[in-house]
């Protein structure tokens, strides 16, 4: 079999030496075959430098950061706003009082084709939180609350039922930490404004069916109903609806003045952001709503109002020489509650807490 193998493939180049015609048609094939691999290669090349412009790549990361040094944050900014193509977006980046870069694009309304502007009213969601979270501290250091008393000495009638047995009280505490083992909502649709003033109540009492997810202080479990006990808790002490309460008396104080929990009390209503989902390449709007989960999620505001939180957080807590939170309460906000190895990350009171970016950690 070898023998016979090597004797056709001498055969066959001694008929392939012999034979110009055929040597020639081989030299033809050859250079066209080397234009085809040529043109391949120019074509890739080209998709390549195509693809390269058009995608954006994010910027890289530096190894260190000066203080002081925002070029890569702003860079990663602009490089996310231009991958997501959101029909409008609103962003700062503050240093103290310093604005040190800010960036409103696109449309807030398409169809009416009204640009965005720092005026612009966005719902702000679970960042509705935090003024709850701030308004419980200022109860705190005014005494009127204790974050470890069992959340009925102020709300009486408070039930839901659970499979576990001997489990600490829910607090203040684990609820601002999302560890109070609370379910992620209640058990009435968002748009339920039957009550009005009374949906806060309607909504806890709501719990009557549920059932907690954990023991209370066992792990972390984001609950939005959570916060919502925190507002109803607000309401009862401060003897006030939430809605107007915040607005009047921690919103606008703030600086906030064109923000709230409920649309009708935006002073032009036209600001308001229009909702959209996307549908392929089309943004389609969708009808939004004022939600009851007001304490939870249902802020309005605009960059500007956002920009006057973030001073009034850089101030620990002061606008314009008034002390409206102190600043040692403030900082309780900050500091790791119940830290547990399963948690997905450390968290204080509504604020969630990442070093990982900070010189040295700090």
């Amino acid at each position: 079999m070898f023998v016979k193998i090597k004797i056709i493939c001498i055969a066959i180049k001694v008929f392939k030496a012999s034979n110009p015609l055929q040597k020639f048609r081989g030299i033809i094939h050859l250079k066209v075959l080397k234009k085809k691999k040529l043109l391949i290669f120019i074509t890739i090349t080209i998709i390549l430098v195509v693809t390269l412009i058009i995608i954006p790549y994010p910027p890289i990361r530096p190894r260190t950061i000066p203080i002081g040094d925002y070029s890569y944050a702003i860079k990663y900014t602009e490089y996310e706003l231009d991958k997501h193509n959101l029909p409008s977006t609103a962003v700062s980046l503050l240093d103290g009082d310093n604005i040190v870069y800010q960036r409103v694009t696109g449309f807030s309304n398409i169809e009416e084709e009204y640009e965005a502007d720092v005026s612009t009213v966005y719902k702000a969601g679970s960042i509705s939180k935090l003024f709850t979270a701030i308004e419980i501290m200022r109860l705190y250091e005014e005494g009127l609350v204790d974050l470890d008393a069992p959340i009925t000495d102020y709300l009486p009638d408070f039930s839901i039922n659970s499979r576990f047995n001997d489990t600490e009280p829910i607090t203040i505490r684990n609820i601002l930490s999302h560890h109070s083992g609370l379910p992620r909502n209640d058990n009435l649709p968002e748009w339920a404004w039957d009550n009005i003033t009374y949906v806060m109540r309607d909504m806890v009492a709501s719990l009557e069916e549920s059932y907690v997810a954990y023991p209370a202080n066992y792990r972390f479990k984001y609950s939005n109903i959570g916060f919502n006990i925190l507002g109803r808790i607000i309401e009862v002490v401060r003897g006030e609806w939430f809605a107007i309460y915040m607005r009047d008396s921690l919103l606008h104080p703030i600086g906030m003045t064109s923000s709230s929990f409920l649309s009708s009390h935006i002073h032009y209503p036209h600001k308001i952001a229009v909702g959209y989902y996307k549908d392929g390449k089309n943004h389609v709007p969708y009808n939004q709503y004022d939600i009851i989960d007001m304490a939870s999620g249902g802020l309005y505001t605009t960059i500007e109002d956002m920009n006057a939180f973030a001073k009034f957080i850089f101030n620990k807590g002061k606008v314009n020489d008034v002390q409206l939170i102190n600043e040692t309460t403030l900082s309780m906000m900050f500091k790791s509650e119940f830290a547990k190895p399963t948690d997905p990350q450390k968290i204080g009171f509504g604020f969630f807490l990442d070093r990982s970016y900070l010189p040295n950690n700090e």
